[in-house]
């Protein structure tokens, strides 16, 4: 459960980061580069579960 808190904590952090340098620069990045933020979130989460599941195999995960 606290790898589920851990993923929503860090989708709001990077989501209030692009929403205020979109309110800086006055581009809306969401309809700009949208789907590779997306791409790239979904990425960087399937390394996250990679490798969290490579600690779960050899034991080193609590």
């Amino acid at each position: 459960m606290r790898f589920v808190y851990f993923l929503l904590m860090i989708m709001a952090t990077v989501n209030l980061l692009i929403l205020m340098i979109s309110g800086l620069t006055g581009i809306n990045i969401y309809k700009s580069y949208g789907k590779q933020l997306i791409k790239g979130f979904c990425q960087f989460i399937l390394l996250l579960i990679a490798f969290m599941v490579a600690l779960a195999i050899s034991g080193l995960n609590s």
